[in-house]
């Protein structure tokens, strides 16, 4: 009976494989599983790069090109839109003057003996927000926030959004120099920021980069929104009766608005040039 159970032990000896040879199978079957994923990923990874490759090759990138500038120029030539630049200047006492320079318009008026010239370059009009603030100028608007959400709500009861621009006006007379205004035109008129006289009228008007950098360090005196209030009524009061007034400030951004659009599309005809040659 003994020698049974001894050769029945030793059967099942032979029999069952060794744990070194169980491990190795183990981990030879969970590799494989393992593996497989990654190597679907990475052969779906590799065929949807060659597919954009070879789109890639399909496509001519300056056609494509070329194709979308048409695209944006018939957008913007087939924009409607009420150009009234030339209505609302007719409404003011000034007259478009012929400018060198492509990115500035220049405005040119007379009153008695007073010449009078306002310039802007149309790039630079600012978008305020919803309550009329402007990134350059925020502690100002913040004072004035009341009152220019009462004034600016339109009839739904929403508050309109405010465009400005920078300008320049100059008043000179005959041996007298001429007065700079630096200031921002909206629809509510020409507001100024800051005054100074300048007895060589030469020198004031000029605009290159040497004279403004030299008129930078004349005195400008304070703020305009500084000044005594009485004083600052005095000032409108004389540049509205030069007509440098609300129907200035919408024929300003009209302009500027038109000017802008005008060389946009040139700008997008001159690149889909150079790509067509």
């Amino acid at each position: 009976m003994a020698s049974r159970l001894l050769i029945s032990k030793n059967i099942c000896r032979a029999i069952r494989p060794a744990r070194s040879q169980v491990c190795s199978l183990t981990a030879i079957t969970s590799s494989i599983r393992t593996a497989q994923p990654h190597a679907i990923r990475a052969f779906t990874t590799t065929q949807v790069s060659l597919a954009r490759e070879n789109n890639a090759a399909r496509v001519d990138p300056k056609r494509g090109l070329v194709k979308a500038l048409a695209s944006e120029i018939k957008f913007e030539e087939n924009d409607k839109h009420d150009d009234d630049s030339e209505s609302l200047l007719l409404a003011t006492n000034f007259k478009i003057a012929e400018s060198d320079k492509a990115d500035k318009v220049i405005l040119e008026s007379e009153y008695e003996d007073e010449t009078i010239v306002v310039t802007f370059v149309p790039s630079d009009v600012e978008a305020s927000d919803e309550f009329g603030n402007d990134s350059f100028d925020e502690e100002y608007h913040d004072e004035q926030e009341a009152s220019a959400e009462e004034d600016e709500v339109d009839d739904s009861g929403e508050l309109e959004s405010l465009e400005e621009i920078p300008v320049k006006v100059y008043i000179t007379k005959p041996d007298a120099g001429t007065l700079v205004i630096d200031g921002l035109a909206s629809n509510q008129g020409i507001v100024p920021e800051r005054i100074a006289r300048f007895q060589d009228s030469e020198f004031a008007l000029a605009e290159d980069i040497i004279s403004e950098g030299k008129k930078q360090t004349a005195y400008w005196g304070p703020h305009f929104r500084d000044l005594d209030e009485s004083l600052q009524d005095a000032y409108d009061a004389y540049l509205v009766s030069r007509g440098i007034d609300s129907k200035l400030g919408d024929a300003v951004l009209a302009l500027a608005s038109e000017v802008e659009r005008k060389a946009y599309v040139k700008s997008l005809k001159d690149i889909k040039d150079f790509f067509q040659a």
